[in-house]
């Protein structure tokens, strides 16, 4: 799952959000406002997997810090590309 939510000073921010964790569909009048150039967000990923081996259902998410700027996003911290498992 993919969504996202607008970031502030203090967490989370007013303003848009794109998709939902409880519902990825498309959301009618929610998902239909602009996104302004340089604003922030947090875009969040999230897998759920059983895996059979472990017979449970396993949840990995990550949120990554990201700014709208230009009509490109561009990552705070560069783009992460490898796990780091602890």
């Amino acid at each position: 799952m993919v969504y996202t939510h607008p970031i502030g000073f203090y967490g989370h921010g007013p303003g848009q959000i794109i998709g939902q964790t409880s519902d990825q569909k498309f959301v009618l009048d929610m998902d239909e406002f602009p996104i302004h150039n340089n604003t922030c967000y947090a875009l969040e990923l999230f897998v759920r997997q059983y895996v059979k081996m472990l017979d449970m259902t396993i949840l990995y998410g990550q949120e990554i810090d990201i700014l709208f700027k230009n009509n490109h996003v561009v990552f705070f911290s560069g783009r992460q590309e490898n796990l780091h498992i602890i």
